[in-house]
């Protein structure tokens, strides 16, 4: 088997002979970026082999060989949202109880066995699992018959203490880990970090293909990826994992298979099936979770192959399934989803947005990372002023800054409602690039590349693709339930993403409803807080069930009226200006 040598990261591995360069890598845990999971497309994977730079991806193994990373092809650290929206406080039932027991010793009179004698003092039937049967004589009587206890419904996971659950949101870019308290309910401590399985592909479709076109070995890949993030995150804590006894996840439906070693591939294909929507309560030993190894771990519950456990935390975090006023839900990213409805009725629909507001299709495009432009301004005098994530060099463009960007230049009448350049307006910035016009928004000697920052039209109409499909959704969900937007009260905007737009720009280029912006209320990551609630109540954990059965799903890839809608939003903001009253033209 040949060899393997990862120069910069010390890190070498053996592989079988024809194993590409790109799974000896992930096998290696050696950082690598690979938007398209593999199969040569997205030419980001570059490495060099000998001084000669190749794709990772397309490269195999046949002899041993030593492999530089540049750092242009290593995932880069992102700028993270944590914290989910608390407006209210929810009434303490955890999912697992511990408490202490009182027990009568035995005698000859009171030959009880010992777990017949638990029984007894709980005053119910309850189950005990192997191991924990194993280790039950002993420890009641080294605890002189006064054990401490720990409960998930009606079986015995542990005889001691457990203070601690985990609210984790498997996102397909990042990952948060919350350390909650069981008993207080506060979060002790919040870990997050890059999605390893960003090394088999940038978005969910680039992973199922990654898992099909490897088989067995990809999806246990992907599996083993997910995990060992996990494991790191909880490593971040410093607290005895075995006092942690719980955990809940919310996920979109593609992350919650790959967590578990699922089969995902039939989501992708019509008419999208997932093998589970709510894949029941699982062990943490059972899935290699370094916590307590009887931990019940279990996923929010999904409604569709594109609508996941993650906007189900959404809803539980936002309360809209509670109120009587009508309510809208968007969670943005490189899907969008969107839910309408009150207490008495949900309907949702989920769209492909692409990835332009995460920085893919972008010329200068980036996430939201450091470097990264996350605010722009162009002034009356014309000279443009931003604010870069960490107060240094810009490296390029994130989704909030792009939209900013583009809403700016329509402002400023430096584009038009077709999203093409008016190079009379400012002839200093505007000029004819590779790809048709192109607008600079920071000068090469201001970069911390050395070249320029621009935007071009094909950049335009990229985001004119995306904006156009969120809100093409948003109307079609509305036309489906009879509903006018005049007729919501609220609009919930969840994700990291969302979290961080200028809800008036968002208005301007035609992403968002044109309403009130009083009504447009951020929660921040939902997915984890709905994590939160589900560990800290059991009668939440209930509800998100009941909410995954309520919403009535509309698939939009089958819906007539979506693709008109789509054709009529790619304008700024939208060809029906009146469905923008506020925006001047």
């Amino acid at each position: 088997m040949p060899l393997v040598k990862f120069i910069d990261e010390g890190k070498e591995i053996k592989v079988k002979r024809g194993e590409t360069l790109l799974n000896a890598a992930i096998a290696a845990d050696v950082g690598l970026v690979s938007e398209c999971g593999g199969r040569g497309i997205c030419k980001r994977c570059r490495v060099k082999v000998n001084g000669e730079e190749v794709l990772a991806c397309q490269t195999r193994v046949e002899r041993d060989i030593e492999v530089e990373v540049p750092e242009k092809s290593k995932p880069k650290i992102l700028k993270i949202l944590e914290k989910g929206y608390e407006e209210y406080r929810v009434e303490l039932n955890p999912i697992v109880k511990s408490f202490p027991l009182q027990l009568k010793a035995p005698n000859l009179e009171d030959n009880l066995a010992d777990t017949e004698r638990v029984r007894r003092a709980l005053g119910r039937q309850v189950k005990f699992p192997l191991d924990t049967l194993r280790c039950l004589a002993s420890e009641l009587r080294k605890k002189n018959w006064n054990p401490d206890i720990s409960l998930f419904e009606d079986e015995v996971i542990a005889l001691k203490n457990v203070d601690y659950g985990i609210a984790l949101d498997v996102g397909t870019t990042t990952v948060v880990a919350s350390l909650v308290d069981l008993k207080s309910g506060k979060t002790v401590k919040t870990a997050s970090s890059i999605n390893k399985q960003i090394s088999c592909g940038e978005d969910i479709l680039s992973r199922i293909m990654y898992s099909e076109e490897n088989g067995e070995e990809g999806i246990k890949t992907l599996q083993r990826l997910i995990i060992e993030n996990t494991n790191s995150l909880i490593s971040e804590f410093e607290v005895d994992r075995k006092r942690v006894g719980c955990m809940a996840i919310g996920g979109n439906t593609t992350m919650g298979h790959l967590f578990l070693g699922l089969d995902s591939k039939y989501i992708r294909y019509e008419p999208y099936i997932p093998t589970a929507n709510d894949p029941g309560i699982h062990r943490a030993k059972d899935l290699g979770v370094d916590i307590l190894p009887n931990s019940p771990l279990f996923f929010l519950p999904n409604r569709a192959g594109y609508f996941g456990g993650d906007v189900v935390g959404d809803i539980l975090t936002s309360d809209m399934h509670r109120r009587e006023e009508i309510s809208m839900l968007i969670d943005t990213g490189t899907n969008g989803e969107i839910v309408l409805g009150n207490r008495d009725w949900l309907a949702c629909c989920a769209c492909s947005a692409g990835p332009a507001f995460e920085g893919g299709e972008v010329a200068c495009g980036v996430r939201a990372m450091r470097g990264a432009i996350e605010r722009i301004k162009i002034g009356r005098d014309s000279k443009v002023r931003y604010k870069v994530i960490g107060d240094v060099k810009p490296i390029g463009i994130c989704g909030s800054g792009l939209i900013d960007l583009m809403a700016e230049l329509f402002i400023n009448k430096l584009v038009g409602r077709r999203g093409e350049f008016i190079t009379e307006a400012d002839p200093e910035r505007i000029r004819e690039g590779e790809e048709g016009k192109e607008y600079i928004a920071v000068p090469r000697e201001k970069s911390a590349s050395g070249k320029d920052i621009f935007f071009s039209e094909a950049d335009i109409k990229n985001l004119l693709r995306t904006k156009a499909a969120m809100y093409a959704a948003t109307r079609t969900l509305l036309r489906n339930t009879g509903f006018m937007i005049d007729d919501v009260e609220k609009i919930y905007i969840a994700g990291g993403f969302g979290n961080y737009i200028n809800i008036r720009n968002a208005i301007i280029i035609g992403l968002l409803p044109d309403i009130d912006v009083e009504k447009y209320i951020f929660i921040g990551n939902g997915s984890a807080q709905g994590a939160k609630l589900c560990l800290l109540s059991d009668g939440k954990r209930k509800e998100s069930a009941e909410i995954a059965k309520k919403l009535a799903y509309i698939e939009l890839s089958v819906a007539n009226e979506f693709f008109d809608e789509f054709n009529s939003a790619m304008f700024i903001p939208h060809t029906d200006i009146e469905l923008f009253p506020s925006v001047v033209i």
